[in-house]
């Protein structure tokens, strides 16, 4: 009997700027998977544009007999009522990732907003990040993102709103600067989160950077794995969990179809 084969994506951005445009594409990119994981930002779910996408990408899976834990991120903080998901009897830990900064998102120029409403929401609850429970403070970041609103419609996809987009992302440049910065900080982060609030985790599956990427903890021994994103500039990475090994691999868009690529990381689970 095979294995069953959980696969972990992030950052799909459904119909949004330069991500996924088209959920026909995903189909061989579903081929060998049992269950699916989406882990944050499979769409701009703030806008009310964006009702009639979150409906017409439940209907995909549901018609594909696809069981799909949608995990909240910083743009679809409302697609669901959870922000992690544990495997492996807690040996993996997954969250979209935008909890790691108190500013959720350091390399936008929305970052002074956003901090100042995580901030006042984790007041409301009588939280910290030293003090607050992984519950409470991911109920501050969902509450603080739901206040700040998109801050662009998904379904102006004109070529004017995309190089308005471009151009808020990476201007001024030290913005594209602090983006840079975050994904130097983002291991250090996911490993100081896990330790204090996942203790058992030995690997942490993150995205929210948009930077593909697996990095180790010398210390601990732990792993980090960012899961890229759909979008550009980069594409992003495919996570296989199996009852025997957690499996890292390329993502391929070939002919407007997305696959699973070449295996680039291998870790053994079973004891």
């Amino acid at each position: 009997m095979p294995d069953r084969v959980v696969r972990i994506l992030s950052d799909l951005h459904y119909r949004d700027r330069t991500g996924l445009q088209s959920l026909d594409a995903l189909d061989p990119l579903l081929e060998g998977a049992s269950e699916l994981i989406l882990n944050g930002d499979t769409l701009e779910a703030r806008h009310p544009s964006s009702r009639a996408l979150e409906e017409e990408l439940r209907c995909f899976f549901l018609q594909r007999k696809m069981p799909v834990t949608f995990l909240a991120g910083n743009h679809d903080p409302a697609i669901s009522e959870s922000h992690e998901r544990v495997l492996a009897n807690g040996r993996i830990w997954v969250t979209h990732g935008d909890i790691f900064w108190d500013d959720a998102a350091p390399w936008s120029r929305y970052a002074k907003l956003l901090g100042k409403l995580i901030a006042e929401e984790r007041l409301i609850r009588e939280i910290s990040t030293q003090s607050g429970s992984l519950r409470d403070l991911f109920a501050a970041h969902r509450a603080a993102h739901l206040r700040s609103g998109a801050h662009h419609d998904p379904s102006n996809r004109s070529l004017g709103a995309r190089l308005a987009q471009v151009i808020r992302t990476l201007l001024p440049p030290k913005q594209t600067l602090r983006m840079i910065q975050a994904w130097r900080q983002a291991p250090e982060y996911a490993f100081s989160w896990a330790k204090k609030h996942r203790p058992e985790a030995q690997f942490i599956l993150f995205g929210h950077i948009h930077y593909p990427a697996v990095w180790r903890d010398r210390t601990s021994n732990r792993i980090a794995i960012n899961t890229g994103s759909f979008e550009w500039p980069f594409r992003g990475l495919c996570v296989d969990v199996s009852d025997r090994s957690l499996t890292v691999r390329s993502l391929i868009r070939q002919g407007g179809r997305y696959r699973c690529g070449s295996i680039l990381n291998t870790f053994p689970l079973a004891k």
